[in-house]
C-alpha cells in the first residue's frame, strides 16, 4: 500500500510542544450568535467544499493543566469565497464515542478539555452547532448519517451489529456516496470504521458507493495497535470470545472481480497505531485525488476514542499530572492523537490547493462510555473509555441527553463569511447531514430551491439555518423507536432493560417512554457517580405500552419500582433532565406519545431486531481473519464444514 505514505515525515511533529505551551489564551473571545436575517441570501458562490467530521468519542471531567495556543495549527485565515461555482469537496471525519464536554468548543467544556486545539480552532472559524443530536449507539447513527434517514426508518434501531451477526444496513437504502455520485459526480473514499454489515460482500463499503476503503468492518478493535476483534458466540457463555481475528482491510471496487471488489487483510500494518494509519490514508486520498475527475467525498471515521483507549507514549507527555486517573489519561491521549490527525488532513488539503473549496462538519455519533456504577443489581459496563458528557444526564446506550447530544461544528473555506465565528442553537440531527450537503452543493452550483435532495431522504436541509440564520428547519426529533425487548446477548448490559424504548422532542419538551438506558450523571470520579446516579428507567422493568396501540395513560403514567415508564423534561429550562414533569403535564405527555405513535405507524417505519450470531463467522474458520463469511461459506463449503465441526467440539 504505497498510498499509506510511510515515506512522509513522521506523524508526530518535531515541535508538538507548540500546541501545548504558553498561556491558555485560546478561545477567550466569545463566539457570537448568528444574527437571523429575513429572507434568503443570494446564492453563495462562496461555498465550494465540505468536510464533515463526525465524532463518536466519549469523555469525562478530570482536571488537566494543559494549555494551548490560538495558532496551534498555523492555519492561515480562510480565504474569500471561491467564485468558480464547482461542487464542494465533502470530507466527513467521524470520531467514536466523544463526550459532549470533552472538546474546548463545547458549550459546557470540562476542565481538562484542552487537548483539541485543532478542532477548537476549526470550530471558531466556522459555525458551532450547539443542538446537534445523534442516535444512542454507533450502528444506528452511522446508518442515519449515510442514508439521511432515522434509524427506525432503515431498521437499525435495536442496538449495534455485533461481530458474527448476519445483518447490515438494508441494500434497498441508497447511501450518501451513491446519491452524491449519481447527482453531482462525486468520487468517494472511506477510511476507518464501517459497522454497517460484513457478512456478505454486498454490505461492504466498496459495494455501497465508495471506490476504496481502508479500515475495519466491525464495531471495534481490541487494540489500536493490533487490529483484531473477537467473535461472540450466542450459546453457552455469550460474553466469552470464540475466535480472535484480524479485521483490518484494504478494499477497492473492481467490477471484473467475482464480487465486484478486491479485498485483502493488512497484516503488514500490525503494530501501527490506527489513528496514524487512518490519517496517512486520508492524506493519500487527498494527494492522489484527480481534480478533473470530480469533487471528492472522503469519509474518515476514526477509531478514537472508542474503548479500549490507548496512544503512543509521546501523547502522554503533555498531560498534566493532575489527570491521575489512568483511564482518563488514556482517553485524553487518544483524543490528542486524533486532533493532530485532523491537523494533518487540513494541511494536506491546503497543500493540494483544496482547502478553500472545503467545508468541515464535526460531530459525534453518540455520547461517551463512562465507567458506570452498579445500579439495581445491574453489572458495571464491561468496557468504557472514561468519557463523560457531565453535567448532562446519561451516556452512550442512553436516550438521555448525555447519550444523544453531540459536539459538532461546520467549518472550512465553504462556510459563508457572514456565518463564520458563530454559534447556532437550531435543533439538528445526524440524519440531516445528507440533505444539508445537498443544500451546500446547491448553493454553489445552482439548482432548484429544494436542493434536489433525493426523495428517499427524510432528514432536513439545514444549510440556510446554519449559514444564513434562516428559520429553524426542524422542530421535532424522534430519538428512537425500538420495540424489541431485551439486550442482544454478548452486549455489556446484557440482562438490563434494553429495547422497548422510545423518545421524542418537540420544541422545548422531551418525552422518554420505556427503557431509557443509563440514567445517572457521570463525572469522571467514580465515587462521585455513586452520589449522582438518578432514579430513572434503567434497573426496573418498565411498563411498555406498544406505540401502535396507545389507548390510555394507565401504563404510561404508572410508577414501576424506582422509575416511570414515561418521563417528561423541559430541556430549555432543565437541560440536565433533573425534573420529571410527566405527572404535572399529562396533556403534554399525551401529545408527545401521539407523535411517537404516528412515527411508529407511519409508512417510513422499518421494524428490525438483532439476529443470533452465525457460528460460520468465527475467524477460527478463516485462518484468523474476518471475512464476508456467508459468501466464503458458499465458495469454500468444505472449509466451512471443518469450521462448524471445530466449534461444536
Amino acid at each position: 500500500l504505497g498510498p499509506l505514505c510511510m515515506d512522509r515525515q513522521p506523524l508526530l511533529p518535531q515541535h508538538r510542544e507548540e500546541l501545548f505551551s504558553g498561556a491558555a489564551s485560546y478561545g477567550t473571545a466569545p463566539l457570537q450568535p448568528l444574527r437571523r436575517r429575513a429572507g434568503r441570501r443570494g446564492r453563495a458562490a462562496s461555498v465550494t467544499a465540505l468536510i464533515v467530521v463526525v465524532a463518536c468519542l466519549g469523555a469525562a471531567a478530570v482536571a488537566l493543566g494543559v494549555s494551548m495556543r490560538r495558532d496551534a495549527t498555523d492555519m492561515e485565515d480562510i480565504t474569500e469565497d471561491n467564485p468558480r461555482g464547482e461542487p464542494p469537496h465533502l470530507i466527513l471525519i467521524v470520531a467514536d464515542d466523544l463526550g459532549y464536554a470533552d472538546v474546548g468548543f463545547s458549550s459546557i467544556p470540562s476542565p481538562d478539555a484542552r487537548v483539541t486545539p485543532v478542532l477548537d480552532k476549526l470550530a471558531r472559524e466556522g459555525v458551532v452547532l450547539d443542538n446537534m443530536y445523534a442516535h444512542w449507539m454507533c450502528t444506528p447513527s452511522r446508518s442515519s448519517l449515510l442514508t439521511g434517514r432515522l434509524s427506525h426508518e432503515v431498521g437499525t434501531q435495536h442496538g449495534v451489529i455485533r461481530n458474527g451477526e448476519p445483518r447490515g444496513l438494508g441494500l434497498q437504502f441508497e447511501t450518501m456516496p451513491e446519491m452524491l455520485g449519481r447527482e453531482h459526480g462525486y468520487v468517494s473514499h472511506a477510511v476507518g470504521k464501517w459497522h454497517l454489515g460484513q457478512h456478505e460482500y454486498a454490505y461492504l463499503p466498496t459495494r455501497r458507493g465508495f471506490e476504496s476503503f481502508l479500515g475495519y468492518w466491525g464495531g471495534g478493535l481490541n487494540s489500536y495497535f493490533y487490529h483484531e476483534s473477537s467473535y461472540v458466540y450466542d450459546q453457552d457463555d455469550p460474553a466469552a470470545p470464540v475466535g480472535l481475528g484480524l479485521d483490518f482491510h484494504f478494499d477497492e471496487q473492481d467490477e471484473s472481480a467475482p464480487h465486484g471488489m478486491q479485498t485483502r487483510q493488512l497484516h503488514e500494518l500490525e503494530g501501527n497505531y490506527s489513528t496514524h494509519v487512518f490519517t496517512r490514508r486520508a492524506e493519500d486520498v487527498i494527494f492522489q485525488h484527480d481534480l478533473s475527475a470530480g469533487p471528492l467525498l472522503l469519509y474518515l471515521a476514526y477509531q478514537a476514542p472508542h474503548a479500549p483507549t490507548e496512544a503512543p507514549s509521546e501523547y502522554y507527555t503533555a498531560l498534566n499530572a493532575s489527570a491521575s486517573d489512568p483511564g482518563r489519561r488514556d482517553y485524553l491521549a487518544s483524543l490528542s492523537a486524533m486532533d493532530e490527525g485532523v491537523d494533518r488532513v487540513i494541511r494536506a488539503l491546503k497543500e493540494k490547493g483544496m482547502y478553500d473549496s472545503t467545508l468541515l462538519w464535526f460531530t459525534s455519533d453518540n455520547g461517551p462510555e463512562p465507567e458506570l456504577p452498579p445500579l439495581d443489581d445491574q453489572p458495571v459496563m464491561c468496557k468504557y473509555n472514561s468519557g463523560s458528557a457531565y453535567p448532562l444526564r446519561g451516556a452512550k446506550m442512553s436516550l438521555f441527553e448525555g447519550g444523544t447530544k453531540v459536539s459538532s461544528f461546520i467549518s472550512g473555506g465553504a462556510v459563508p463569511a457572514a456565518a463564520r465565528g458563530t454559534r447556532n442553537a437550531a435543533l439538528a440531527h445526524i440524519s440531516d447531514v445528507v440533505p444539508t450537503l445537498f443544500g451546500a452543493v446547491r448553493d454553489v452550483v445552482g439548482g432548484e430551491d429544494e436542493a434536489n435532495v433525493p426523495p428517499q431522504v427524510t432528514g432536513v436541509n439545514q444549510w440556510e439555518t446554519f449559514t444564513m440564520g434562516a428559520f429553524p428547519a426542524r422542530d421535532v426529533l424522534v430519538y428512537l423507536i425500538d420495540e424489541h425487548d431485551g439486550t442482544p446477548s454478548g452486549m455489556c448490559l446484557e440482562g438490563s432493560p434494553y429495547g422497548n424504548a422510545a423518545a421524542v422532542r418537540a420544541g422545548d419538551m422531551k418525552l422518554l417512554h420505556g427503557a431509557g438506558g443509563p440514567p445517572g450523571w457521570y463525572p469522571v470520579n467514580f465515587a462521585q457517580q455513586l452520589n449522582q446516579s438518578g432514579s430513572g428507567l434503567l434497573g426496573s422493568a418498565p411498563c411498555w405500552e406498544p406505540l401502535a396501540d396507545l389507548t390510555s395513560h394507565e401504563c404510561s403514567a404508572g410508577v414501576v419500582k424506582d422509575g416511570r415508564s414515561t418521563m417528561l423534561f423541559n430541556l430549555t429550562a432543565d437541560p440536565e433532565e433533573r425534573f420529571d414533569l410527566a405527572a404535572e403535564l399529562p396533556e403534554t405527555v399525551e401529545q408527545l406519545l401521539l407523535l411517537l405513535r404516528d412515527a411508529r405507524t407511519g409508512t417510513n417505519f422499518v421494524d428490525a431486531g438483532s439476529l443470533p450470531a452465525d457460528p460460520r463467522a468465527s475467524p477460527d474458520c478463516w485462518n484468523g481473519e474476518w471475512v464476508p463469511w456467508r459468501d466464503y461459506a458458499d465458495d469454500n463449503m468444505s472449509a466451512n464444514r471443518e469450521c462448524l465441526k471445530h466449534l461444536n467440539q
